[in-house]
């Protein structure tokens, strides 16, 4: 751990600026007039972009990649500073587009040569709590940035950070790497549907969760806090659920539950009425998912056969899942003039990861999740039944309660 620092407070840097502005990106487009449909537009260029660039990766070292993709990053803001035509904003998502494979490439294969197998989820843990960390002040900050001085300071800010986050960049302990597509998908063969759903899941807290809070929030300062608040109980959750993985080496005790849990309460938010209960279903949406998000990258470091080709494989296979997911929004959102849906749909395929990583046997050793899920509420049957036990008030109905027990059991 202590030779991924250095990795470590370069993600924390980058990952600093992009909370305090880019979290509010889809506010300042509403501002600006710019419709759902071109919004979701944007994103699917940006992933449309990130898939493309992803694929032609080839030879590159690590230091100066990353320093190149900072510099599409300062780009995807400088194209929307002082905004008055739509092509800025698809300008923006080239750019944008480009810098994420650039850069995540690049950062974990640095981050990840420090990995072993008994710190694996620790180390996806570390680096997945910091944006979520992170997101518990820095949205505040940013909304009182807006409020004050306006989007356009917020911007130039954020750019004026991320130069110093270049020179940061290119003090980085560079690596030589080389890189074939196909190569890379053959390494990940067993588990690339696993890596596509990712891909596909993680569009809900990325695109439509932002979307549908504006529906319930436009001021800065109260999304911003809704940022905050939604966060809070990922952020315990992750370290604490990715440091016992490790210890005990069965991912899918966390995975099953994690994935369903997820899942449901997503599905739930589609449903909601008001930003009281949004923002109860979404923090625990995002408790959820802020466990099982470790895990993704886990599954993939754990079965890796080359750490080159199964970071380039996983970054390649999610900008998929994502331009999936975001045509799907997209022509939902077309037919129903609706985001709901395509929330309650995304969520409940969401349910399919966990059914998957069971039935092909991903993890050969661990329990599938039918036995998982049987076992949990067999435990809980049994527990609560010794609970009513112990408060019934006569010998005779306890009699009667352990006898139904123990006939059940026997059967």
């Amino acid at each position: 751990m202590k030779k991924a620092i250095n990795d470590i407070l370069l993600q924390v840097s980058y990952n600093a600026v992009s909370v305090f502005s880019w979290s509010f990106v889809f506010l300042f487009f509403l501002s600006k007039k710019v419709t759902y449909t071109q919004m979701l537009i944007f994103y699917l260029i940006v992933c449309v972009v990130a898939s493309i660039v992803s694929v032609l990766m080839r030879k590159f070292t690590t230091s100066k990649m990353l320093a190149l993709s900072l510099i599409f990053r300062i780009g995807t803001y400088a194209a929307i500073i002082n905004l008055v035509s739509i092509k800025q904003v698809y300008l923006s998502g080239i750019a944008f587009g480009a810098f994420i494979p650039l850069f995540w490439i690049s950062y974990k294969i640095n981050l990840f040569r420090h990995s072993k197998k008994e710190n694996t989820a620790t180390l996806c843990g570390v680096m997945t709590i910091i944006y979520p960390t992170l997101r518990l002040f820095l949205p505040v900050a940013g909304a009182f940035i807006i409020k004050s001085f306006g989007y356009n300071v917020l911007f130039q800010i954020s750019i004026a950070a991320l130069i110093a986050v270049i020179i940061f960049a290119l003090r980085s302990r560079p690596k030589k790497v080389k890189l074939d597509f196909r190569e890379s998908l053959k390494k990940t063969k067993k588990i690339n549907l696993l890596i596509f759903m990712e891909g596909m899941s993680r569009t809900l807290a990325w695109i439509i969760v932002p979307l549908l809070t504006l529906q319930f929030v436009q001021e800065a300062v109260s999304f911003g806090l809704f940022i905050t608040v939604t966060n809070i109980f990922g952020v315990i959750a992750a370290i604490w659920m990715t440091k016992h993985s490790d210890k005990k080496q069965q991912r899918v005790e966390y995975i099953y539950p994690a994935a369903v849990a997820s899942g449901l309460f997503y599905f739930a938010a589609a449903f909601a009425n008001s930003i009281v209960i949004w923002t109860i279903l979404i923090g625990l949406a995002t408790f959820a998912s802020r466990i099982l998000i470790p895990f993704y990258e886990a599954v993939v470091l754990d079965k890796r056969k080359n750490l080159h080709n199964s970071v380039h494989s996983r970054e390649m296979l999610i900008n998929f899942g994502r331009v999936a997911a975001i045509l799907f929004i997209l022509i939902f959102y077309l037919l129903f003039n609706s985001l709901r849906v395509s929330l309650a749909i995304l969520a409940l395929a969401g349910l399919y990861y966990p059914y998957y990583l069971s039935k092909n046997k991903i993890y050969e050793d661990s329990q599938s999740i039918h036995t998982y899920m049987k076992n949990k509420a067999t435990n809980l049957a049994s527990n609560a039944i010794l609970k009513t036990y112990f408060f019934l008030p006569n010998t005779n109905d306890k009699l009667k309660w352990s006898w139904k027990y123990i006939k059940d059991k026997i059967k």
